[in-house]
């Protein structure tokens, strides 16, 4: 069988990515072939086109994309717990150049395949599962946070920012989102935020301060994970913790406060914390209390480059696109 599956032969803009139609053998010992009907785009995604972390890719023709929402298509020797025509959602790890699943067909680790709730359609599923298993392994497994703590969350318009909004609500904590200009505010809002903070309206310390009641953070979590740490740094109250989505820039010595670094393999590498995290997750969708938005759905392979345009832009909610055929 061949499948057409999404490449790039050499890191850039998105005009990079091409389409090709690769063999697709049958599942080997472990692995689980899933025909894709929706793939869920992020910043990971546009990072590691344009050769930055989660890197590095390796061209030529390196795959790429991190989730998928699909249904099995066939089953390797020793998989269990799954059956032909389950609906169900994907997530591999780093390994993208080889791995990647953005693709009508893919073979994958069983344990990279996650039943998908019922009720839960493919571009839900597809926007779903890496923003909030990220949101809740950053955010300590909720267990850092009490009831009324401040929650700051960076480049929140993201899929994983407003993951960790309602991840933050749902915590009982106070979800503070920031966002590039004060145009994406209102929706943030309507997605679970209890403030949002524009970065083109003011000094980002002293608004988390003002919100605070000169407290400070209990926990910023950086989606973005680049440049900027010390200044985040500042919206940390004492004894609170900054969280990195990714590597982080060299601190200071002697900040009163714990960073971080965390990525979504720190949970997918980690039964028992994958375990938790599935099980918050899937029971959220199931009662509603976690419901992504989704910015824009594109149709067709065809369109994965103008989605990852769509990705760089910073709309607020997530990004897919619906496999045709």
């Amino acid at each position: 069988m061949r499948a057409r599956t999404v490449l790039f032969d050499e890191t850039g803009a998105p005009e990079v990515l091409r389409l090709a139609e690769l063999e697709v053998g049958g599942p080997g010992p472990g692995e689980v072939q899933v025909r894709a009907e929706a793939l869920g785009l992020g910043r990971a995604d546009v990072r590691f086109r344009a050769g930055r972390p989660p890197g590095p890719a390796v061209p030529p023709g390196s795959r790429i994309g991190a989730e998928a929402a699909g249904v099995v298509a066939a089953l390797g020797a020793d998989v269990t717990g799954f059956a032909v025509g389950d609906a169900v959602n994907v997530l591999v790890g780093g390994d993208f150049p080889v791995r990647g699943v953005h693709a009508e067909y893919v073979n994958v680790p069983a344990g990279a395949v996650f039943r998908r709730p019922g009720g839960v359609d493919a571009v839900t599923g597809a926007a779903a599962w890496l923003p909030y298993l990220t949101a809740y392994g950053a955010l300590g497994g909720v267990r850092q946070l009490l009831p009324g703590d401040p929650v700051l969350i960076t480049a929140a318009p993201g899929g994983t920012g407003v993951a960790a909004v309602q991840v933050a609500r749902l915590a009982g904590a106070v979800p503070i989102a920031v966002t590039p200009s004060g145009a994406q505010k209102e929706r943030l809002l309507r997605a679970g935020a209890a403030q949002a903070i524009a970065m083109d309206e003011g000094d980002l310390v002293e608004r988390v301060r003002e919100l605070t009641g000169g407290r400070g953070a209990r926990l910023v979590f950086d989606t973005e994970g680049g440049p900027g740490l010390a200044r985040l740094a500042g919206a940390v109250g004492r004894g609170g913790t900054l969280v990195v989505h990714g590597p982080s820039e060299p601190r200071s010595a002697g900040w009163p406060l714990h960073v971080e670094e965390f990525g979504p393999g720190d949970v997918v590498r980690d039964v028992a914390r994958l375990r938790r995290a599935v099980a918050f997750v899937d029971a959220g969708l199931r009662s509603g209390a976690l419901s992504p938005v989704v910015d824009r759905v594109f149709e067709g392979l065809e369109s994965m480059a103008e989605a990852h345009r769509r990705v760089e832009e910073g709309r607020v909610g997530a990004v897919v696109v619906r496999v045709g055929g």
